[in-house]
């Protein structure tokens, strides 16, 4: 089908650039009367084929978006995704048998053929500001949507759906703090409102050049602590807390430094500001300063492990990036887990610092509420759309 051919294409092209896309995420779909062909949970843009994508039937979509118009939604959280889970499921075709994307509803109400939903580094700059939503409305008039943070999925598609009917045919649709969503009849008309979208963002950058160093290559925890002179008791500290297969890599930049100066400064960054650096990086980075150094009167294991299981007994998981103050031997991002870990958190927190050094033009970095952070790590289709990204490393 040469439609479905186009839809690979333009997933590959935009997949294949950091700068739209970071991870497994983005989606993408294309849609007729009938079927909606929408990218399956897990799968990476830049590699997919069209094996990759889910098809369901429209006119069961649009019974699941009818139904619950009139009954409403669950209040209970996991009742209600359990439930739009399912009914998503139920509108596949028959012999389909892969998992769509979470925001499938959302591609079906969509007014374009073809859409495009992408994470990119410059635009999350802009929707994960302080000043995003005025600046929008600025740049973009009645030409775009703001969409406030919001649980994704089924509550996520019925307020779109709302904003449509006041707005039934924007250029782009900006979700606060996750990406944006264009679309077209063809391929073309997707190209080009992504190259206008860039190119009005530079132009309201006042910072526009980035030198962020290359992440460098995974250790093992005896690598990091010869070449990082790292005191051999902390080594031995977070093998015993992260086992012994653990890796890491340590981030050191001019442009982190600012961060690391007070728990005030490391906001950005111990803070989330996406679902998916919560889903691949972790609920935000754990933040060592000269705090944390005094009330063990210098210790820095003690200091480090107290922090850790204060971080552990909040989100119910060890940190994957730590950040250290200059008062540590060590200022900088200590990156480290099980190897199929590490890569992913690396590239995320590195992508972080890019949509913070970003969003200073549009008022400073605005990370997520906890409430939402929460939602988003113990959600269940995050947290598989992330064993499936895991596994094809």
């Amino acid at each position: 089908m040469r439609e479905l051919n186009t839809l690979v294409e333009l997933s590959q092209e935009f997949g294949a650039q950091s700068e739209w896309v970071v991870a497994g995420g983005g989606n993408t779909s294309w849609k007729n009367s009938k079927y909606l062909w929408v990218k399956a949970s897990g799968h990476a843009l830049a590699t997919i084929t069209p094996h990759g994508f889910a098809v369901l039937d429209r006119s069961r979509l649009e019974t699941v978006m009818c139904s619950y118009q009139q009954t409403g939604l669950s209040k209970n959280v996991k009742e209600r995704e359990q439930q739009a889970l399912e009914a998503i499921m139920r509108a596949r075709i028959p012999e389909e048998k892969k998992r769509p994307s979470v925001e499938t509803l959302l591609h079906h109400l969509l007014p374009w053929p073809f859409v495009v939903h992408l994470h990119p580094t410059l635009t999350n700059g802009l929707v994960c500001s302080q000043n995003g939503q005025h600046i929008m409305k600025q740049l973009f008039g009645p030409r775009a949507l703001w969409i406030p943070p919001t649980d994704p999925g089924m509550v996520l598609a019925q307020l779109v759906q709302e904003k449509l009917h006041q707005n039934p045919n924007p250029d782009y649709i900006f979700l606060a703090n996750h990406g944006v969503f264009a679309g077209g009849r063809n391929a073309d008309e997707v190209q080009q409102k992504y190259k206008q979208l860039n190119r009005i963002l530079l132009n309201a950058l006042k910072k526009p050049q980035l030198s962020l160093q290359k992440i460098p290559p995974i250790k093992s925890l005896q690598e990091l602590q010869h070449i990082h002179d790292i005191p051999q008791g902390f080594t031995l500290a977070l093998q015993e807390t992260y086992g012994m297969k653990a890796q890491g890599i340590f981030y050191q930049d001019k442009e982190l430094f600012p961060y690391l100066e007070s728990s005030l400064t490391a906001q950005p960054l111990t803070g989330s500001l996406t679902p998916d650096h919560i889903v691949y990086s972790g609920p935000g980075a754990l933040y060592l300063g000269p705090q944390e150094w005094e009330k063990t009167k210098g210790d820095g294991i003690q200091a480090w492990s107290q922090a850790c299981n204060s971080y552990q007994k909040k989100w119910g998981k060890l940190p994957l990036v730590t950040l250290f103050h200059r008062d540590w031997s060590l200022p900088g991002a200590l990156i480290l887990g099980h190897p199929e870990q590490v890569n992913l958190a690396a590239q995320l927190f590195q992508n972080a610092l890019e949509i913070c050094m970003y969003s200073q033009s549009f008022g400073g970095a605005k990370p997520l509420d906890d409430s939402f952070v929460h939602f988003i790590v113990n959600w269940e289709a995050e947290n598989y759309r992330q064993q499936v990204a895991q596994s094809t490393l």
